[in-house]
Parts: structure tokens; sequence; C-alpha cells
């Protein structure tokens, strides 16, 4: 549980080395080990189990497409569109986060990285010892004309769906 800044950033490279040699290995047929939707804002932390609930299973076909559609534009290789985030409830832990969001329905998730799953009832965490997987964070959603979103309207979106620059400075 990293608490200073270069252990996140030390915690962020470990998980990004690890998604550059094993993206693959990070799915199995048409689903993510490991695979969770949590909340990236404190604004979203009361919405996101509805939305989890709701989407879990089949927001992961097209997530893995747009995963693999990054991949082959070049970007989800490029180190500068990652970065660490301390999670916003709890400040020992964190994720690497993703600078492009991923639109499904009207829901704006940052796809992260997540060091270690901790969970109960994976079938992964019981039979494999690597716990690097892949989640999604709800930013907010889109329930209005401008790029303001809900539920609080305190963060954007910014050209071709990258986070706000506020969000995306913050330690």
């Amino acid at each position: 549980m990293p608490t200073k800044w270069d252990a996140c950033i030390a915690e962020g490279n470990k998980s990004f080395t690890y998604m550059i040699n094993n993206l693959d290995d990070m799915f199995d047929k048409d689903s993510i080990k490991h695979f969770d939707i949590r909340y990236a804002t404190s604004d979203c932390i009361i919405y996101y189990n509805n939305i989890r609930d709701k989407y879990l299973n089949t927001i992961q076909h097209t997530l893995i497409q747009w995963i693999y559609n990054e991949h082959t534009c070049g970007r989800l290789y490029e180190q500068t569109n990652w970065k660490p985030f301390r999670d916003v409830n709890d400040y020992t832990e964190m994720y690497l986060g993703y600078k492009k969001l991923f639109l499904y329905k009207e829901y704006y998730f940052q796809l992260a990285i997540e060091y270690r799953c901790e969970c109960d009832e994976c079938i992964y965490c019981i039979t494999e010892k690597n716990r690097i997987h892949f989640e999604l964070g709800l930013y907010g959603w889109r329930n209005n004309c401008n790029n303001l979103l809900d539920p609080d309207k305190r963060y954007s979106i910014e050209l071709d769906d990258i986070i706000c620059r506020k969000f995306w400075e913050r330690e």
C-alpha cells in the first residue's frame, strides 16, 4: 500500500510494464481477468455500485475491443497516457489511470490497472498468482449538452474524450 508519491510511481511503473509484457494474459476469452468497476471521482462513490451491478458483465466485450483499438492506434503503450492516481476514498490505495476515457452508453469511465486483486469470489485469485488487472473507474455521465459531467459538474471532457486537466494533474 503506497503512501508516498514515489512509491505510487514505482507501483504504477510495475503495472505499466506488466501490461506491456502481458496484455493478452489479462483476458480470458471474452472477459477480463479480475475485472471490476469502481469510482474514479469522489462524486461517483454513491453511484458506482448501481452502474457495476447493471453493466459489469455486458460492458466487458465493448471494453476489450476498445482496449485493443487503443493498442492498435499506439496510445495504450504510450507511458505518458498513464499515471498513478490515489483512491479518493482511501489515500493508501492507488491505481494506474489512463488519460483517454472510455464511453459506454452515457457513462464515462477511466481505464485503470489495479496492482492487486483482493476479492473473495474471483476465480482467478484462487487459481493464479498474478493479480494485476484492468478495471474501470466511473468518472461521470453526460446529461446535458455541454462538456461538464454529472453528478456534480466538477469535471469535464476535453477533445477526443481526454480526461480533464484538473483531474489528470492531481497527485
